[in-house]
């Protein structure tokens, strides 16, 4: 039992510290993007409107998790691959129309939620950025959560870090235009972007999910995580 929870519990607490870590990085960089107004507040509300679109997906995920994990226990990888790809399928679709809105009427999301004429004015924008990415987003969350669910937690760690680290901040770095505060004072400019966006750090978010996705899609087709023992 203790090795199980060491196996399994470790690279789980590892793999969601790096990608929370990563986020409030993704935060810090927001902040340098004060100087223009709303921008901190206009990327607080895209993140709540587009979590709407998660819940489908992790709900999925989770099914994906158990029904991975029950047909490997039950020795058919065969039916846990097929299982997953169903969950991917429903889950992509749904979180798909929803991505449709995003495409579609943007404004009207955001007007639900605020009054704000910066929120007006920059939320949509981003909405409708994301609307794009719904699918792989979905099939990343579930992939991943049926890899986690099929004892593949040691991959499932090092790919998040990787994606995190490695794509997603970078591309953060050079879309959004911000420049990096140095420990001593002073800041390093960016040399990618004169005029930093919000809208430029959210097209580096958005292309790390779609990478990211591809990548959990390599792994769970290499079929690698079908000869874990549960």
């Amino acid at each position: 039992m203790m090795i199980q929870l060491v196996k399994v519990g470790l690279p789980n607490f590892f793999e969601t510290l790096g990608m929370w870590v990563g986020n409030f990085i993704i935060l810090l960089f927001v902040t340098q993007l004060s100087s223009q107004d709303g921008m901190t507040g206009a990327h607080m509300l895209a993140i709540r409107i587009e979590s709407f679109s998660f819940l489908p997906g992790f709900a999925m995920g989770m099914a994906a998790a158990t029904l991975a994990g029950q047909y490997l226990g039950a020795g058919s990888p065969h039916l846990a691959k097929r299982a997953v790809l169903t969950c991917a399928l429903i889950g992509a679709t749904v979180m798909g129309l929803i991505g449709i809105a995003f495409l579609t009427i943007p404004g009207q999301l955001v007007a639900l939620l605020s009054s704000q004429p910066e929120h007006l004015d920059l939320v949509p924008h981003l909405l409708y950025m994301a609307g794009f990415v719904q699918v792989p987003f979905a099939i990343a969350i579930i992939t991943r959560s049926a890899l986690r669910g099929a004892g593949d937690t040691k991959m499932v760690l090092v790919i998040t870090w990787c994606t995190t680290y490695l794509l997603r901040l970078p591309l953060a770095y050079i879309f959004s235009g911000v420049d990096l505060p140095l420990p001593g004072g002073g800041v390093f400019d960016n040399p990618f972007v004169n005029h930093p966006t919000l809208s430029g750090l959210w097209f580096g978010l958005l292309t790390e999910l779609v990478l990211r996705s591809c990548i959990f899609l390599v792994r769970f087709f290499q079929g690698g995580w079908t000869r874990n023992r549960i």
